[in-house]
């Protein structure tokens, strides 16, 4: 069976792998341009201050001839003239279409001194400057596709800084353009939409899964690089037209090192390290200047290396779940490490991606082992109920009252009325508490208190029971003090016919908490392994796992003038060592 799921996990990672790689190698190798496919970079440019469509003038301020423009030459808030020579061919039947790319605010378009595009809006003495899109079409006219020689200027208004220096102009089909546009886009949706479902994903588990924070700091990253993908300006799905000015590559990367910060501070949690809020507190500060000193790889390598740190730290403690940590992780760093190379061009993206997979296989995982503990949980819970129910209406036991029953009705007919109802009392609140994990400290007294009152009956005798340090509120296992009290009544109290009980609640360090049980019984030496590891404390070591799991520590033995047992439960570090 454990062959099978090691095979299938192994499967489910090829699977992951594959995804990754074929969105990740998507785009690699189209460049801007494709002559053999119709589409043309425009090489002879000018760039002009004045508006002087026809021939260069003393306002040109430079002529280029590989396409290439330098974004950095041209001044914020001012217009630029780009012109061109565009030859059409005698056979050409296709959509001719303008696309600029890389150009960061507005533009108009004219095409033999006709106006023909805006994108945004130029701004004037009278109207406000609006961004247009990063990279827009123009398609030319039916009428002006004329063969021969044509006059394109697109008029550029800088408003902003881009992330590339360098912008181009093409020419060619449309057609083309969108198809080879149509991938990209693809890729963006799906980008879009595995981050979005990734982070409703973690958002239900931290709720639904006792609101692990570790789950809530993965959703927000997983919702920063949403918002990453949204803003990368060069997508070309649909965008509402308020969300224009604010896409650049200068928002995108902030909200990366936004989403980066709950990154390490989900890995800091999850691997529980210590001092985690002083640590990420310090990642969160270079992250912000990061913002303005660091170059997007370098910022990456910092979060690598800082991510690192916390997994190896995850390693030494072996944590739960950390070997899908540790090859998320590594897919992570190896495809980002590609895209720095210019290997992979959507690596960066792929990275993410593979890391989350790995993250949901490594939750699904966790979710199946609760799921199993559970269902473990409630099987030992029936069986502690059935337990509880036995030892409280064992044959012996009933045989004995039934027997001082029938002492009662001939010599004492009210007190055999008194012993059946504090009988019947103990009966109804053992099948009251039985099917509880936890129950008040309170009802677990008058349980004990009950039992006294018949035992007293029974023996003849006299006991007493009380308390120190208690609210009542208290929480703990039904049973376990009444199944002590029943152990010390049966051995150790044979002979006497007075009995002292004392249970005391004591606040030890660091929130752990210490109830000692104490009776004044007589234990013969033959009887002590009885009470040490006898069914009774079998049964309260039982109870004591199911609700608090190895957080707690139980120690019985004598003591001054009587018998003790020691329960200490909970505590954020708990050293099982401490027991006075």
């Amino acid at each position: 069976m454990k062959e099978l799921q090691f095979w299938q996990r192994i499967r489910l990672l090829c699977w992951a792998l594959c995804v990754c790689f074929q969105f990740a190698w998507g785009q690699d190798t189209i460049p801007f341009y494709d002559e053999e496919k119709s589409i043309y970079l425009l090489r002879h440019l000018d760039i002009c201050r004045t508006e002087n469509m026809d021939r260069p003038g003393p306002g040109c301020e430079a002529s280029i001839h590989d396409g290439r423009i330098n974004l950095e030459r041209l001044q914020l808030g001012e217009s630029h003239w780009i012109r061109a020579k565009v030859v059409l061919p005698q056979d050409y039947r296709g959509v001719l279409a303008l696309k600029a790319v890389g150009f960061r605010g507005a533009h108009e378009v004219y095409w033999d001194g006709e106006l023909i595009q805006q994108n945004g809006t130029i701004g004037t003495e009278r109207r406000r400057a609006q961004f247009g899109r990063y990279q827009f079409y123009s398609i030319i006219p039916a009428h002006l596709r004329q063969t021969g020689e044509h006059h394109l200027v697109v008029r550029h208004e800088k408003m902003a800084a881009s992330q590339w220096r360098i912008a181009r102009l093409l020419m060619g089909n449309y057609f083309d353009f969108r198809k080879r546009d149509r991938s990209g886009n693809h890729q963006m949706i799906l980008m879009l939409t595995v981050f979005l479902t990734s982070a409703m994903f973690f958002l239900l588990f931290y709720f639904g899964f006792g609101k692990k924070i570790a789950f809530f700091f993965l959703s927000i990253y997983c919702m920063s690089y949403a918002i990453k993908t949204i803003l990368k300006p060069y997508q070309d799905f649909f965008t509402p037209e308020f969300l224009i000015p604010y896409m650049s590559f200068e928002n995108s990367h902030l909200a990366a090192n936004f989403g980066s910060v709950f990154l390490i501070a989900f890995l800091l949690w999850e691997m529980s390290v210590p001092y985690r809020i002083w640590m990420l507190s310090g990642f969160a500060l270079v992250s912000f200047l990061g913002y303005f000193a660091f170059t997007e790889t370098e910022y990456l390598s910092l979060l690598m290396g800082c991510a690192g740190v916390a997994i190896s730290y995850g390693i030494w403690k072996k944590v739960e779940g950390i070997g899908w940590t540790i090859l998320g992780f590594v897919g992570f760093v190896v495809l980002i490490l590609l895209w720095m190379e210019n290997v992979l061009g959507y690596g960066y993206f792929a990275g993410v991606i593979f890391f989350l997979i790995c993250m949901t296989f490594s939750v699904a995982q966790r979710i199946y082992r609760q799921i199993q503990l559970k269902q473990s949980a409630l099987l030992r819970s029936s069986t502690l109920e059935n337990q509880l129910l036995k030892k409280s209406i064992q044959p012996h036991f009933v045989l004995n009252s039934l027997a001082s029953l029938q002492e009662l009705i001939d010599q004492d007919p009210q007190g055999a009325s008194d012993f059946v109802e504090r009988l019947a009392e103990e009966f109804r609140m053992v099948s009251k508490v039985a099917d509880q994990q936890l129950v008040s400290i309170q009802d677990e007294i008058n349980l004990c208190r009950i039992h006294l009152k018949i035992m007293e009956y029974r023996k003849n005798s006299k006991f007493v029971l009380e308390t120190q340090g208690l609210t009542g509120e208290e929480k703990i296992p039904p049973g376990i003090f009444h199944t002590l009290l029943e152990n010390g009544i049966t051995h150790g109290y044979a002979q006497k016919r007075t009995g002292r009980f004392l249970l005391e609640k004591l606040q030890l360090n660091k929130g752990a908490i210490e109830y000692r049980f104490f009776n004044d019984g007589e234990v013969e030496s033959s009887e002590e392994g009885l009470l040490v590891k006898g069914t009774g404390l079998k049964y309260i070591e039982a109870r004591l796992n199911g609700a608090y799991k190895d957080n707690w520590q139980l120690k019985s033995g004598r003591v001054e003038n009587g018998w003790q047992v020691s329960i200490v439960i909970g505590g954020a570090f708990f050293d099982k060592v401490r027991l006075t």
